[in-house]
């Protein structure tokens, strides 16, 4: 009897030991949906809402980047400036990423941010011209033209193809992607990383150890694609970036987010939005708009749209402007890189001759750094 007792807490040790392995992410982080698993440990699982309870702690490990030199935060399990290692809690990544401690004479200076703009501008080949689009701002639809051979162009071609893989509704669980539209994103996302406007971005970055050299892909990926609760109380999640920025979110009576041209072309010509006007508008081509879509309204949502320095006609009744639509990846560049050079503040850079300000917001109630939202500022009144 004492035997077989001895082997029955044995077994009955190894069997709460496999159980507990099973319900943790330790070995399991980015593996493929098991239905064998009572819970997972991958992208998808945040969508869905089955996540072990591990998994933000295990594969959602705090990191430095876009954090170097920060002051200490009670909202980050570790640290990122030059006291973590006095001490003792730097994150795992410190020395990599903020290069032994020197993170705050790494940071990008308000210099060099000022300098990157029109080095970003110049390098945006795909930005619409004054021949390919034009707008009415005080019309009833503020686009009065777009060359739409442009957006056959893989730039916008592929941004384009994402803008249905979301389900706007704020508060609704996000769906499980499908292998086509994980692969629109992989395309996407290649191309972004690739182009030159965001490879000048891609070099500042490295250059100051705000992102490992090669991981700029991976950057892109988390910061925008990464599905998250926009409230911090949801065990789903219902938001990305990409989506807040790009698409626009719709919540209760109003629209969230929303800073995309593009999106507001289409949704012109599909017959679902309802130009409201602009509340202002400045250089270089910045608009803050104010629509309707789909009946909901959106009081604020600016976005680069157009250069206003050149009036194609003007009668008593309104003026029509010649519109500079920017690309796609000139926008998520200059978004991502003041998301990590400056998240969560003002973040200047200089285009042409005028200084343009952009704002972004990280999710705090998530580790790491996701984009909650990113937007210029537009002062300007009309």
């Amino acid at each position: 009897m004492k035997i077989n007792s001895v082997l029955f807490s044995v077994m009955l040790m190894l069997c709460c030991a496999v159980t507990i392995q099973a319900e943790s992410c330790v070995g399991r982080c980015g593996g493929s949906f098991s239905p064998s698993q009572p819970c997972q440990c991958n992208d998808a699982c945040m969508r869905v809402g089955d996540c072990c309870s591990d998994y933000q702690a295990v594969c959602l490990r705090e990191s430095c980047i876009g954090r170097c030199g920060d002051d200490f935060s009670t909202a980050h399990t570790c640290q990122c400036n030059s006291n973590c290692q006095r001490y003792d809690d730097c994150c795992e990544d410190y020395d990599i990423t903020c290069e032994s401690g020197s993170g705050e004479e790494n940071e990008i200076t308000d210099t060099e941010l000022l300098g990157i703009g029109n080095t970003l501008w110049e390098s945006d080949h795909l930005r619409y011209t004054d021949s390919e689009i034009a707008i009415n701002a005080d019309g009833n639809e503020l686009f009065s033209y777009v060359d739409e051979r442009k957006l056959s162009q893989p730039s916008y071609a592929l941004f384009i193809a994402l803008l249905n893989n979301y389900n706007p509704l704020n508060d609704q669980r996000e769906p499980n992607l499908t292998s086509a539209e994980l692969a629109e994103t992989e395309a996407f996302l290649n191309h972004v990383a690739s182009s030159q406007v965001m490879s000048h971005v891609n070099n500042l970055l490295e250059s100051r150890g705000k992102i490992q050299r090669g991981a700029l892909k991976d950057v892109l990926y988390d910061l925008w694609f990464s599905f998250y609760g926009r409230r911090s109380s949801m065990t789903f999640a219902d938001s990305s970036g990409f989506e807040h920025v790009f698409v626009g979110e719709k919540k209760s009576n109003k629209i969230n987010g929303f800073h995309s041209w593009v999106q507001m072309y289409l949704l012109q010509k599909s017959g679902n939005l309802d130009y409201l006007g602009y509340n202002a508008k400045s250089e270089p081509s910045l608009i803050d708009t104010k629509f309707n879509w789909d009946g909901l309204y959106k009081a604020r949502g600016s976005m680069f749209v157009v250069s206003f320095t050149k009036p194609v006609r003007y009668d008593a009744n309104y003026c029509t402007f010649v519109n500079i639509g920017t690309s796609p990846e000139f926008d998520m560049a200059l978004y991502t890189l003041c998301m990590l050079a400056r998240p969560g503040q003002q973040c200047n850079t200089q285009i042409q001759d005028n200084i343009v300000s952009i704002q972004t917001y990280d999710v705090s109630h998530v580790s790491g750094i996701q984009v909650a939202t990113a937007f210029p500022m537009v002062s300007n009144s009309k």
